[in-house]
């Protein structure tokens, strides 16, 4: 099951542009992140995964254990408010 993210912008509606097209090869280019239940391995909790997926960090200022802790946290968090976000619109949808 695929659950969109949230949008919480009012929807925008820009002119067309004209872009370049970018081709990949199904398998060997995708990106998967996956987190796996410590137990069972076999489940997966959450995949991040995708075509020229980057994660980008500024390492100018990620000089110490803490500000990685920082980093850590701050996904965390992001992780969090988008899951809890996902289930309340969830739990809000009629059956």
């Amino acid at each position: 099951m695929t659950t969109d993210i949230p949008n919480h912008q009012e929807d925008v509606v820009l002119p067309p542009v004209k872009e370049a097209t970018t081709t990949f090869k199904v398998i060997t280019d995708r990106v998967v992140l996956k987190i796996v239940n410590e137990k069972h391995p076999e489940i997966t909790l959450a995949e991040i995964s995708g075509y020229d997926l980057n994660i980008a960090f500024n390492m100018e200022y990620i000089n110490s254990l803490e500000d990685v802790a920082a980093v850590k946290e701050g996904f965390a968090t992001l992780i969090g408010n988008t899951v809890m976000d996902i289930l309340l619109a969830h739990k809000h949808q009629p059956e």
